[in-house]
């Protein structure tokens, strides 16, 4: 049998079958078969052919659909992408917003973005057609662009808020050190985060150091009867218990407190400021430092500032922020008066703020809050129960280096220690712990010059109160730091404890 056999017509076939003997029949019987097995790969190739033009044109599809959507995989790829593979000089600052739309990847792909569409067809064809209707058709896609940046606000503020989760918090003992932990599943939230077991005696000794100073009496004052607006400012000489003391405080309601009362208490001038150091010293503060300082593997540690707070009420939706990125400051927050039976009153959230964790200030254990970790305060009010507020202090501490310290002084939001003041820092490099040195036998910093910029214009200005008016006190502590006693020479370094001089 020939392959010509095959596609022949059955008429031609009926006409073969006659010209043949009786002899061929079981030739004839062989090309029955072909010709029935013809029948049968007929329809086989009928539909392998229906199934190759189908694949094409599908084929033809994904390759449409694909150019389409080639404006949204970079986003995609970048989005999927984990913070820790970009290359951020503080992976710190990772926009919070990659990672809300690294979650909602179904509904970007599936974006048309018809306003980057019109506004590329409207500018063809006014370089086209020009005149006025190309400036009519920019102005409608503003308009457009404008609702549609509208719209994804509201989006914004109607998304569901971000669940809170809660950290482990068990039992410390005096000087042991735990990474604030996720409750869930035991991850840390960041080395810079961490709980620390504290001396009973140094809550004791920083209680009794704002009694004295009249921290205790202003803040209900100011909480209760006369609060500050939001981002005021006023220096005040707090009435001492011993009448000896220094008692200057700069006495402050931050902007970014402007949905609570919180109101802070700092030091203004260095008296004052050595008041607090003797507190933490008698407190057996070198506790902390010496676990602290270990556990950074650090070789010295000053601490260069405390500040106290105090609030009855926040309102919901204050922001997170960071004390210092970069800056290496150690901030250890220290519960000084809480109000019974509240709720957790501290957000820590992850570096990049994908998850938040609400933390529960405790008694005899302090908070260790590095300066690149995100923090807030939580939602309160405890008016309803007269005279309850939460008083907390915050202590400043660092291993000054030349490296950062212009960025400790450059973060600096209360007036004493001055803004950008390395020189009095400097002085106090190592002053705390580290080579021998701590705060039960603190010798004090060492010496530094400073002097007024125009003695009889700063003794005039002095007298008549300059010094202590909210209005000009920055630019006289600058100016004029003797007439306005910033510093004091019986601080400077000396063989016996520098507490001494404040008794």
């Amino acid at each position: 049998m020939t392959v010509t056999n095959r596609r022949r017509s059955p008429a031609n076939c009926d006409a073969k079958r006659k010209a043949t003997d009786a002899s061929s029949s079981r030739r004839r019987s062989k090309d029955s078969r072909s010709f029935s097995g013809i029948m049968i790969l007929a329809p086989i190739t009928i539909i392998m052919g229906s199934v190759l033009f189908t694949l094409s044109l599908v084929t033809m599809t994904v390759l449409h659909i694909t150019s389409d959507m080639g404006q949204d995989e970079p986003l995609l790829r970048k989005l999927r992408t984990k913070p820790e593979a970009h290359e951020h000089k503080n992976q710190n600052e990772v926009d919070r917003r990659l990672v809300r739309a690294e979650t909602q990847e179904g509904r970007i792909k599936n974006q048309p973005q018809p306003v980057l569409k019109d506004k590329e067809e409207n500018t063809t064809e006014g370089d086209d057609t020009g005149g006025d209707d190309t400036a009519g058709d920019d102005t409608e896609g503003d308009d457009k662009a404008g609702e549609d940046e509208a719209d994804d606000d509201e989006k914004e503020e109607n998304e569901a808020p971000q669940q809170r989760e809660r950290f482990l918090q068990n039992p410390l003992k005096s000087g042991q050190i735990q990474p604030i932990r996720w409750k869930n599943d035991h991850t840390m939230v960041s080395v810079d985060a961490l709980r620390i077991g504290l001396p009973p005696e140094l809550r004791r000794e920083l209680r009794a150091m704002m009694e004295r100073s009249g921290v205790v009496d202003a803040a209900r004052y100011r909480l209760f009867s006369d609060p500050l607006a939001p981002e005021s400012i006023t220096l005040q000489n707090l009435p001492h218990r011993r009448g000896t003391g220094s008692s200057f405080f700069q006495v402050h309601r931050p902007g970014m407190y402007d949905m609570s009362d919180n109101t802070w208490f700092d030091p203004g001038n260095e008296a004052t400021h050595e008041e607090e150091l003797a507190a933490l010293g008698r407190g057996n503060f070198d506790v902390v430092l010496d676990a602290l300082g270990k556990f950074y593997g650090k070789t010295h540690l000053t601490v260069y500032g405390m500040g106290i707070f105090a609030l009855s009420k926040c309102d919901a939706g204050a922001g997170i922020h960071r004390d210092a990125p970069g800056s290496g400051v150690i901030n250890v927050l220290i519960a000084v008066e809480l109000a019974d039976g509240a709720d957790p009153e501290l957000i820590v959230a992850s570096d990049d703020e994908s998850r938040i964790g609400e933390m529960k200030y405790e008694y005899d254990v302090g908070l260790v809050i590095g300066g690149d970790v995100p923090h807030g305060t939580i939602e309160a009010d405890y008016r309803e129960k007269k005279g309850v507020l939460r008083m907390v202090a915050s202590v400043y501490i660092a291993e000054v280096t030349d490296d950062n310290i212009e960025d400790l002084m450059d973060e600096s939001s209360s007036l004493f220690p001055l803004q950008g003041d390395v020189r009095w820092l400097e002085a106090q490099r190592g002053r705390h712990w580290g080579g021998g040195k701590n705060m039960a036998h603190d010798t004090g910093r060492k010496a530094f010059e400073y002097h007024d910029q125009d003695q009889e214009y700063c003794a005039e200005k002095a007298s008549i109160g300059w010094c202590e008016d909210g209005t000009y006190a920055y630019d006289m502590f600058n100016e004029c730091p003797k007439a306005c006693n910033v510093y004091d020479p019986k601080f400077d370094i000396k063989s016996e404890s520098v507490h001494s001089a404040l008794q």
